[in-house]
């Protein structure tokens, strides 16, 4: 699973994908997740979880099975730069990602742009230094780069890509007017219908979304499974 925001991160994917793995595990799986370090954890719930600790193995007691050279990676670099951990029986491969400050509004996109690139490169590295897995699901955030790295394992070790949408880039982006620059628009469309036609599946949320991906973007029917998010009221 590669996402940039994974558990204790209360952002809404890291909580959607946390639910998914840890059922997973609980059906038998292995799963290991390439993610980067909780930025927009709450205050009270990073003190919380000091008092609170999640219960962890070592890293040492499953890292040989991760992958010899991420564990020795791991041994040389500062934890802020590459973290084994565990959590809930998932397997955690933590990347650096530039952490924005607060209160510099002027600065946001850039700094929401730097913390996007500086977690595309380093998973990427990392990616690549991993054991071939059978199946690799990505989550668009960052938008479209997790599509890159999920193609390179593609290519490079023949895994199953599966692309799960959230939301449709760079239509939301372009919509909203983060994106404006026509090269780069032009650009990002490129790389969509790159990785349409290298998933195994897509995975959007939602009907509407499904019926663009068809129609409009010219993904195959049959590549398209519509799963919605859920809620878990346990």
């Amino acid at each position: 699973m590669i996402n940039q925001f994974f558990y204790p991160e209360v952002a809404s994917s890291g909580q959607i994908i946390t639910e998914l793995c840890a059922d997973m595990v609980r059906a038998g799986h292995l799963v290991t997740v390439l993610t980067g370090r909780a930025s927009y954890r709450r205050r009270e719930e990073q003190e919380q979880e000091q008092l609170h600790p999640l219960s962890r193995r070592p890293k040492r007691e499953w890292a040989h099975v991760t992958g010899g050279l991420v564990y020795e990676l791991a041994d040389m670099f500062p934890e802020r730069f590459l973290e084994l951990d565990e959590a809930f029986g998932i397997r955690i491969v933590r990347t650096y990602a530039y952490s924005p400050s607060t209160g510099r509004d002027a600065w946001r996109y850039a700094q929401r742009v730097i913390l996007y690139l500086t977690f595309f490169i380093s998973s990427f590295v990392v990616a690549l230094l991993m054991p071939r897995y059978d199946v690799v699901i990505y989550l668009s955030t960052p938008p479209l780069l997790n599509g890159l790295t999920a193609c390179a394992l593609r290519w490079l070790k023949g895994t199953v890509n599966i692309y799960n949408i959230q939301d449709l880039y760079p239509d939301v982006a372009v919509k909203l007017g983060a994106v404006q620059n026509k090269w780069v628009i032009r650009a990002c469309h490129i790389v969509e219908k790159l990785l349409y036609r290298q998933a195994s599946a897509v995975i959007p949320v939602g009907e509407k979304i499904a019926d663009v991906l068809v129609n409009e973007k010219g993904v195959t029917a049959e590549k398209v499974e519509v799963i919605p998010n859920w809620t878990d009221v346990t």
